[in-house]
């Protein structure tokens, strides 16, 4: 299976989608990267390495999974943040785990924080510079003496639809100062002096201003709403690895835990943290969407797209990221014993060179042609689909190869259908 996300082995679904309506009503109020006080507020010095020490005791770490990583359908496109793995008493059980300390990764300030009562944790934004943004996800608890320094959540704080506190705070850290434990965590930054990750539509990584607010018009009325919610908006766009933001020696021991979250196989891509941005112009590898609202977009509803991506620890493995809301798509299709629940997995299949149409990579699909996927099954050994996927790169409202055709056909392989192949009343739209 797919890495698990920190802190979804029982909850991904529920929170993914709490989280997504949190920051979908974040999201009202950025108009830009606002900086605030102290060290959030210096200009960032040339170059990208800011952090000097580790997040955490890598001898206590059994992996580091690389961006880009597939768990439907909360991540049903890739993720934009690493998850930090614990070791574990009993491999790949997360109850046996060993508890981390998370650590500033540099002299930072931290600017904001969130309390999510459902999980419960908290979240926390660290700013080493002005345009650099970095996130810790899933920490479990807080010390007493940052906990003295936050303050009472319910005073300064805004609560969101879903529970969620958000404060706006100024709190200096130090290079490797205590600031939470955790069993799994994420690390994600955001760099907003690089230029955007080229999606071939960015408009479903950016916020709709006028949609927002239309929807949410009341929670503007609270004063603290405005402030926050630059410091903790997602902004795919600007993604990148943080391990690229370390100084050498911390970021050679970050880069050799790169793995899957079981801590094999190794990550083996080039560059070994991989990328959330996996499209690519003119093919079928990418994110596409069930919808051509852009509000259905890759911060706050992943369960409306799917996407045909590489595998984010061995790249060479190809993946369809799928869910319920694909058209036709249960778990009667799967082997029999699979759970309703695994329609939501990354599926993989035997990859073959072409010219032939069967089971080719992602990317060299770029003609209008029909092509059929077998063999496909749940990514690292899961159970199999009993169909194959017929899918169709052609002409959409945005242009050239702009549109995905894709059908889930119940047969045992790609030679058992007749020629010429066509699609059924099943088959359904995705758009860039």
């Amino acid at each position: 299976m797919t890495a698990p996300a920190p802190g979804e082995t029982l909850r991904v679904h529920k929170r993914e989608a709490a989280m997504r309506n949190v920051l979908l009503l974040a999201a009202l109020f950025i108009s830009s990267n606002v900086a605030t006080a102290g060290t959030a507020s210096l200009a960032c010095p040339k170059g990208d390495t800011v952090f000097t020490s580790l997040p955490a005791d890598l001898t206590q770490v059994s992996a580091i999974v690389p961006l880009g990583n597939l768990n439907p359908a909360g991540h049903t496109t890739p993720t934009r943040h690493i998850y930090v793995y614990p070791k574990m008493t009993t491999p790949g059980d997360l109850s046996t785990a060993v508890t981390l300390k998370v650590l500033s990764p540099g002299k930072a300030e931290l600017v904001a924080v969130e309390y999510h009562p459902s999980a419960p944790d908290w979240s926390l934004h660290i700013k080493p510079c002005k345009d650099i943004s970095l996130y810790y996800f899933h920490i479990k608890t807080l010390p007493t003496a940052l906990m003295t320094a936050i303050g009472s959540m319910a005073v300064g704080s805004v609560t969101f639809p879903g529970g969620m506190l958000a404060k706006p705070v100024s709190i200096d850290l130090a290079a490797g100062q205590f600031v939470g434990t955790a069993k799994t965590f994420d690390i994600g930054l955001h760099d907003f002096r690089k230029t955007p990750r080229p999606f071939v539509n960015q408009a479903r990584y950016k916020v709709d201003l006028p949609v927002l607010f239309a929807a949410f018009p009341a929670l503007g009325a609270d004063p603290v709403a405005p402030v926050v919610a630059p410091r903790i908006i997602p902004q795919a766009l600007y993604n990148r690895c943080a391990i690229d933001y370390f100084t050498p020696a911390p970021g050679a021991a970050l880069t050799a835990k790169l793995a899957d979250f079981d801590g094999a196989p190794l990550a083996s891509g080039t560059p070994r943290c991989h990328s959330h941005m996996q499209d690519v112009l003119n093919t079928a590898q990418g994110n596409w969407w069930n919808d051509l609202d852009p509000v259905h977009d890759a911060l706050f509803q992943e369960e409306f797209a799917i996407a045909l991506v590489n595998w984010n620890v061995t790249p060479t493995v190809q993946l369809f990221s799928l869910n319920e809301n694909v058209p036709g798509f249960t778990s009667a299709l799967l082997d029999p014993g699979a759970s309703p629940d695994d329609v939501n997995s990354s599926f993989e299949f035997p990859v073959r060179e072409g010219p032939q149409r069967t089971n080719r990579r992602f990317a060299e699909i770029t003609d209008d042609a029909l092509y059929c996927y077998d063999l496909v099954r749940i990514h690292r050994g899961g159970p199999r689909l009993n169909a194959v996927i017929l899918l169709q790169v052609t002409a959409g409202p945005g242009g050239p190869r702009t549109k995905l055709n894709i059908e889930l056909v119940r047969t045992s392989r790609c030679p058992a259908l007749p020629l010429p192949w066509t699609f059924g009343s099943g088959v359904a739209a995705y758009y860039r």
